[in-house]
């Protein structure tokens, strides 16, 4: 056999290599291999065009750049190196204190402040906090800095006040784009925007054409793998996962984004590989290195999950590993007509499905044939769960998802208009449960499901606690609201869901609270409503909730010296109930 070597699967491991270099400096790293058929990547992001822009202008301000480390800084400072003296920088180091002349202007590029030593840090923070007191001055700077770095060489800084208030306002309430010194956080960029694009790269079939004299073409992985990723609905199901991710506020970098992209196209794998694995007849192996597998991390290459912040973070997502009637039925009996010729289109004698396997381990369980077949299904169900949740559309596949809600936020985002009254009844039940601990039940005299029960500390009986209620808020205050972004220079996430709570009346002058609802806190909350104990989700949202009650007693209640009552929960039978301790107008205490 003739060994066949395709240069773009080697490019594609060398995003997946794990080495100090490529950790330290993976643009560079990457940039340096062979640029391949169909072109260098190019993901066009509206803070690159924005820079450009802004720094041709005769007037352009500073920048500095803040996220984590493989948020794009150092190739925004490459693109703009290029943009303004048209050629790629050869020493980076040279920049900092030579600037590069353009438009009358003079730029000194830093494409890390972390690597410099803190007296040179503070000394360039110096200079740009001079260009910012004097007007006339040519001297622009473009800066990439860790967040952390950048805040702790500020507050080392003696004097300087609006160079500290510039950068310390934007970065807590985002880019001032009207001043001479604009700071933009790359934390805040949806990277789910570039998903397609950096498919559709990819899988470039100019990428690909070496495959077509492998002997080994119809056989392989990689190869098929390409062929099912360039698929439109393939690619935005991919999508849907990093937006789930970003809904729970998981920051994804542009970096994380292509090594893992990479290893779902290869699975580590090179061409001499996977043609020894076939010439030596272990292409059973290679139905593991499906895509929809890579994708998570495969259980026999736990290194790769180890290292990929995105591989770790969806296999918590534990898709496949649940039996689900309706999935499990379809896979097994397939159906009628078009059911039966979906699943037909679906499950082919492909490599992933190691061909014919699949089908014989599928027919001998339905015949009810005694033997190790039967077992065999079982250990294919996990593995074609996930192959239709990439390659069906249908509504029973989002079961396949650990958000029991999933389809009801997804619809709330996409439905901005409406009261949505039922959703905002069962929200207000979860935190009720949230902020008292307590499982409170819709009564008569106790309106869990319309009214919220802010509470503070417990007042303790023998047997147990009984939280004090400081303020109720009527279902008429509490709202849904959905934002769409408004950023045109930042890659944001197009819709945010929110719960929108105004003040009572005796504090009509506060401000309403606006509080962020992402996928994790509304499936906890709706989980809750509809009878879990509140422990579920409760390490990734129980801080959260606690946040809102805290902003909603100090923004909301007031000290009222001449209040004669307290309200708090008691235990009645199998309820809780309200009981209100007051003093009557003989000064008795009394319960009602």
């Amino acid at each position: 056999m003739g060994w066949v070597s395709n240069r773009f699967v080697a490019l594609l491991n060398r995003y997946t290599t794990a080495s100090p270099d490529h950790e330290a400096a993976f643009d560079e790293y990457v940039s340096n291999g062979p640029e391949p058929p169909a072109g260098s990547l190019r993901l066009t992001t509206k803070i690159e065009q924005f820079l450009t822009n802004r720094f041709r202008q005769p007037h352009p301000p500073s920048v500095i750049l803040t996220g984590n480390a493989g948020d794009g800084k150092t190739y925004l400072c490459r693109q703009i190196v290029n943009v303004l003296r048209g050629k790629e920088p050869e020493q980076w180091e040279v920049l900092i204190d030579q600037p590069i002349e353009y438009n009358t202007m003079r730029f000194f590029i830093v494409k890390d402040l972390s690597e410099l030593s803190e007296e040179k840090g503070k000394e360039i923070l110096q200079r740009l906090s001079q260009t910012l007191q004097t007007s006339d001055l040519r001297d622009r700077y473009l800066i990439a800095a860790n967040e952390g770095r950048l805040r702790d060489l500020i507050s080392t800084i003696a004097g300087h006040k609006e160079l500290k208030e510039a950068v310390q306002t934007q970065l807590d309430q985002g880019p001032a784009y009207h001043q001479s010194l604009i700071v933009l956080n790359l934390n805040r960029v949806a990277t789910s925007t570039f998903v397609p694009a950096a498919l559709a790269w990819m899988t470039n079939q100019r990428n690909w054409q070496d495959c077509d004299e492998c002997p080994v073409r119809e056989k392989c992985p990689i190869r098929f793998n390409v062929t099912r990723l360039t698929a439109q609905s393939v690619q935005q199901r991919i999508k849907m996962l990093y937006e789930l991710l970003e809904r729970s506020n998981e920051h994804v970098t542009i970096r994380d984004m292509l090594v893992h992209l990479a290893y779902t196209i290869s699975g580590g794998f090179d061409c001499s590989q996977v043609q020894q694995q076939v010439q030596e007849r272990e292409d059973m192996y290679m139905s593991r290195l499906a895509y929809y597998e890579n994708i998570f991390g495969r259980d026999d290459d736990v290194s790769f999950r180890q290292k990929s912040h995105v591989a770790r973070l969806l296999h918590r997502f534990n898709i496949g590993s649940q039996s689900i009637f309706a999935i499990d039925e379809f896979i097994i009996n397939g159906g009628e007509t078009i059911a039966e010729q979906q699943h037909q289109a679906i499950f082919g004698e492909t490599v992933d499905l190691h061909f014919k396997a699949f089908h014989q381990a599928r027919w001998a369980y339905t015949e009810g044939i005694e033997s190790e077949r039967d077992q065999a299904l079982l250990r294919w169900l996990p593995h074609c769960r996930r192959k239709l949740f990439f390659e069906r559309n249908h509504p029973d596949d989002q079961q396949l998802l650990p958000f029991r809600y999933f389809s009801i936020y997804q619809r709330l985002l996409d439905q901005r208009q409406g009261t949505h009254e039922g959703i905002v009844s069962q929200l207000i039940k979860g935190l009720n449960r949230a902020f008292s601990r307590l499982y409170l039940t819709q009564t008569e005299q106790l309106r869990a499901n319309e009214r919220l029960y802010i509470t503070t500390q417990y007042v303790h009986s023998v047997n147990q606690p009984h939280p004090i209620v400081l303020l109720t808020l009527p279902i008429e205050n509490i709202r849904l609201t959905v934002n769409t972004t408004s950023d045109q220079h930042l890659d944001l996430p197009e819709r945010s869901l929110y719960l929108h709570i105004t003040p009572p009346p005796i504090q009509r002058h506060a401000e309403p609270v606006e509080w962020p609802l992402n996928i994790l806190l509304f499936e906890h909350l709706m989980r809750i409503a509809d009878g879990c104990h509140i422990s579920i989700l409760a390490d990734e949202c129980e801080l959260e909730v606690r946040r809102l009650k805290n902003v909603l007693i100090q923004q909301f209640t007031t000290v009222d010296t001449s209040a004669n009552e307290v309200a708090f929960f008691v235990p009645a039978r199998h309820r809780y109930e309200l009981r209100r301790l007051r003093i009557d107008e003989q000064g008795r205490l009394a319960i009602s």
